[in-house]
């Protein structure tokens, strides 16, 4: 029987590999736990992506007369409020204010009062400005004023800007 005999060189080239091994076993790891920690991140903070907003169509300027509203279904189920104000809002370019036809306070359905040029909330007297903003009853109370939707005219058809679903 035959003893290999080791000299210093086999020792050190041993020791060398076993902690170049042992180095890529620790960045592997470190890599998997990396990977591991990101896909948890995305879950528990997901991504969060502008909302799409469309045009919907809401039907023609002659249809609603100045002083007058009228209520329109959304796809979400909504309802929406379009008021012609028969004022030219210098903003818009137009005469047309949309908002969600459900008081902030409790649901209620407001409506346009053309003479007095504010919605109405016929539940608890909310009142709301032209432009959505309380100015009366527990709405005012709690500063909530209605949602607005962004309104275009083109031409003769009116297009409300809604979030899709």
């Amino acid at each position: 029987m035959s003893q290999k005999s080791f000299n210093a060189n086999d020792i050190v080239d041993w020791v060398a590999r076993r902690k170049f091994l042992f180095g890529g076993f620790l960045a592997t790891l470190g890599a998997a736990y990396g990977v591991f920690a990101s896909y948890a991140l995305k879950f528990v903070f997901p991504a969060r992506k502008p909302p799409h907003r469309t045009r919907i169509f809401i039907g023609f300027s002659d249809q609603i007369p100045p002083g007058e509203s009228k209520a329109v279904n959304l796809p979400s189920g909504d309802q929406l409020l379009i008021s012609n104000t028969g004022k030219i809002n210098p903003v818009t370019g137009n005469t047309f204010v949309a908002f969600s036809n459900s008081c902030p306070h409790l649901g209620c359905k407001v409506h346009w009062e053309a003479r007095r040029e504010e919605f109405l909330c016929p539940c608890h007297g909310g009142v709301f400005t032209a432009d959505g903003v309380a100015v009366a009853g527990p709405p005012a109370q709690s500063g909530s004023n209605l949602k607005p939707y962004e309104v275009v005219v083109e031409g003769n058809s009116i297009y409300a800007v809604v979030e899709e679903v």
